[in-house]
């Protein structure tokens, strides 16, 4: 198993226990506040434009700040105070097991050293591979953003947790969303996401502001509101290096279906927390 994450680590070596963990992780979500929750409490402007200034953050890939300014709903000096009361609440993993009562600081120590010294070699290893990707101009900018917009919009670390590259790739196992981008000089290619259906629920939980009992209809038009976010930004990105693309709408494929012609495939796995997810890159022509 590749370790991603400190939870991870500190689970394999049995020095905390699940329930401990999780613990742990539901401490950092109620204490560490999020700047619409911050700026809500300090009475700058109220929900609804906090979930407005969401949205568009999401749809543009800038930060809560930047379009909170934009916007009017703040100054400069208010969201420098809750930007400072974020980081004065915030709660490191470590510092909430603590907190739990279910490691101690010496040992919290040294276990960080060594997992640090662990991420250093799989993060050389990682970064070998995409060296060799095919369409890197492509494939670089999509990882990225898959990074980044998880963070933002699925509020989840996420890490890329290894690359796998071949010609052609049969289906995926389980739910993806694809999309069809096409007229650039790199050549057309589908962009797919996939996960279980805990990642479903997380993306609608975020995009309709509350979470459905079921994977239904909704949920997922949800997902296709996610992957149109994500494609339309990096698409932003490559027309800034004179790659202009175009999408067509999102489509549904159901786990272990047939996948879009293509002759070249690019898969990264995404590692994250909550939920592990994949990207995947189908081209129509080889590099």
């Amino acid at each position: 198993m590749t370790i991603n994450f400190f939870g991870q680590w500190l689970l394999v070596r049995n020095m905390v226990t699940a329930d401990e963990l999780r613990a742990a992780i539901n401490l950092q979500k109620t204490t560490n506040p999020s700047l619409g929750e911050l700026g809500v409490e300090f009475g700058f402007f109220d929900e609804a434009e906090a979930r407005s200034i969401n949205l568009e953050q999401y749809r543009s890939d800038r930060r809560f700040g930047e379009v909170a300014l934009e916007v009017g709903c703040i100054n400069e000096e208010q969201l420098e105070q809750i930007l400072k009361a974020q980081k004065e609440r915030r709660v490191f993993l470590g510092e909430a097991l603590i907190q739990v009562g279910c490691i101690g600081e010496e040992d919290l120590a040294q276990e960080l050293e060594l997992f640090k010294a662990s991420q250093n070699e799989s993060q050389q290893k990682i970064e070998l591979s995409l060296q060799d990707v095919p369409h890197p101009a492509i494939v670089n900018p999509f990882i990225d953003l898959s990074v980044k917009q998880a963070m933002r919009i699925l509020r989840v670390g996420s890490k890329v947790g290894g690359v796998q590259c071949q010609d052609y790739l049969e289906s995926l196992p389980q739910m993806s969303c694809t999309q069809y981008i096409h007229g650039g000089a790199e050549g057309d290619f589908h962009y797919c996401l996939t996960g279980p259906e805990d990642m479903i629920r997380i993306i609608a939980t975020t995009i309709l502001q509350f979470t459905p009992e079921t994977i239904d209809e909704i949920a997922l038009d949800s997902m296709s509101e996610y992957v149109n976010i994500v494609t339309g930004n990096v698409c932003v990105e490559l027309s800034k290096r004179q790659l202009d693309y175009q999408m067509q709408p999102p489509q549904l494929i159901p786990a272990n279906s047939p996948l879009p012609p293509h002759q070249q495939s690019v898969t990264v796995q995404m590692a994250s927390p909550e939920v592990d997810f994949s990207i995947s890159l189908l081209f129509k022509n080889k590099a």
